[in-house]
């Protein structure tokens, strides 16, 4: 079995490939902006824009499978009952699928507010440079 060559495709394998990891929760496709860290190791995800993301991502798999460059589809975060997920471009060809093991795995806050995601973007504006390498290979 190769690569799959569709994004729906691809999220059926890596849904295939989160069970086998005991991982039964909804998929939530966040970016970067979705994601707040804070110094004492808890996050905040926001939880509203996933058509969208899920749009993003498609578009990402898509530009990657044509180019024949790698692409990850990566849990990035757990918030109660969704599996947060990102599409990481990576070095080299091919789909690879990941999840964080048990001693990395952090339960995240999801927010649905825009209000409260304001609030959370002023307290913690300055704590964000690693946000965006959780999203890099």
């Amino acid at each position: 079995m190769g690569d799959p060559r569709t994004f729906e495709e691809a999220v059926a394998r890596f849904q295939e490939f989160l069970c086998r990891h005991g991982m039964y929760a909804n998929l939530i496709w966040i970016t970067p902006e979705d994601l707040f860290l804070t110094r004492s190791r808890r996050y905040y995800i926001r939880l509203s824009e996933s058509e969208a993301n899920e749009a993003q991502a498609r578009e990402v798999f898509v530009s990657k499978i044509d180019t024949d460059a790698g692409v990850e589809f990566k849990v990035v975060g757990f918030a109660r009952e969704d599996l947060c997920c990102g599409l990481v471009k990576r070095a080299g060809a091919g789909v690879k699928f990941s999840v964080p093991t048990e001693q990395s795995r952090v339960e995240g806050v999801g927010v649905r507010s825009e209000l409260r995601w304001r609030v959370l973007r002023l307290k913690y504006r300055d704590d964000q440079e690693m946000r965006v390498r959780l999203f890099e290979e």
